[in-house]
């Protein structure tokens, strides 16, 4: 376990480390010669959500203002580097997770720029999750068990999401970019928990982690960033 939260780290600082650097003398001629055309991201905070997910992508210029990126991830427990005595009482009993995502983002850059500046930009995204917890339910009417606490009893989500996205995408000595941004959509939800469950009927209906099995239509916020490392081509 320690393995993976070590290489992780590591990765992260390597991808952020040439944002500190300064400015060399060719940066000038660098202008000159070479355009922004594919860059190759990683979401940090990722790691740190309730799904540990580490997630990468590529983004690649379709016109002189406007990309395409397509992301994928994957999370299970053994990604996660947050210490326990700090987690929800929920985290803490949720066993053999695991988390996968897709998504594709179209963005549109607002200042006639290459990959640089603000943007505005459309995400789809699909996220399949799942994890256990034990059983010791009791039923919403009667008050009676329904699990056995010594079995795990599945939880399993799929959602499709929609957002749009307002951005600024941030390029350091041509080579190195920071994407921070906040988005609005919609998500459609679908829940699957095995009866049994200790979240089977615990769930408040205001509670945004739904875990009780039903459709759901939600609203769907984003707030983060992404660093990455930009690549060029010769004009």
């Amino acid at each position: 376990m320690m393995i993976y939260r070590y290489f992780f780290i590591i990765i992260l600082l390597l991808v952020a480390h040439p944002l500190w650097g300064q400015t060399d003398s060719s940066t000038v001629v660098f202008k000159k010669v070479w355009n922004p055309n594919f860059a190759v991201k990683v979401a940090p905070l990722r790691i740190f959500e309730p799904y540990h997910t580490f997630q990468v992508g590529v983004a690649y210029r379709l016109a002189y203002q406007t990309t395409l990126e397509h992301e994928i991830g994957y999370g299970t427990s053994a990604f996660n580097l947050i210490n326990p005595s700090v987690l929800s009482d929920r985290d803490k009993e949720r066993n053999n997770l695991r988390n996968f995502r897709l998504s594709t983002t179209a963005k549109i850059f607002l200042h006639k720029m290459k990959m640089k500046g603000l943007y505005a930009g459309l995400t789809v995204g699909y996220r399949n999750s799942s994890f256990s917890v034990p059983g010791g339910a009791t039923t919403c009417e009667t008050s009676t068990v329904m699990g056995d606490p010594t079995l795990d009893y599945y939880t399993t989500k799929q959602d499709l999401t929609c957002r749009f996205l307002l951005g600024k995408q941030c390029i350091f000595e041509q080579r190195f970019l920071l994407d921070y941004y906040a988005g609005i959509g919609f998500k459609y939800l679908v829940v699957d928990t095995e009866e049994g469950s200790t979240l089977a009927c615990s769930q408040s209906t205001i509670e945004i982690d739904h875990t009780i099995t039903g459709n759901y239509f939600l609203p769907a916020l984003a707030l983060g960033f992404k660093v990455g490392i930009l690549f060029h081509k010769r004009e």
